[in-house]
Parts: structure tokens; sequence; C-alpha cells
């Protein structure tokens, strides 16, 4: 989860350049589930461990 406070909403692609970092470096142990998308002004992606 990557939460917006205040302006930074205005800067999405900030949060989504952040999201696909955070994804990148966890795709060793994990997999994305489902991909990153807006609920207000929370960027979420959710993911899962692998087996």
């Amino acid at each position: 989860v990557v939460k917006f406070q205040g302006r930074e909403i205005t800067k999405k692609e900030f949060g989504e350049k952040v999201m696909a970092q955070v994804i990148s470096l966890l795709s060793e142990v994990s997999t994305l589930v489902e991909a990153p998308k807006f609920l207000g002004k929370l960027l979420i992606a959710q993911v899962k461990p692998k087996k």
C-alpha cells in the first residue's frame, strides 16, 4: 500500500513508480495476485508468497 497525503495525490506517477520498484524487489519471493490500483488516496497491490 502506498498512501498519499494532501497534495501528493497530484503526483500519482511517483506512487506508481514506487509500487513498481517494490513489486520488482519482491518478485523473487512472491507473485503478484492483483495489479496496483487506486482506492481513494491509496495505491494497493496484492502479492502472495511463492511456495
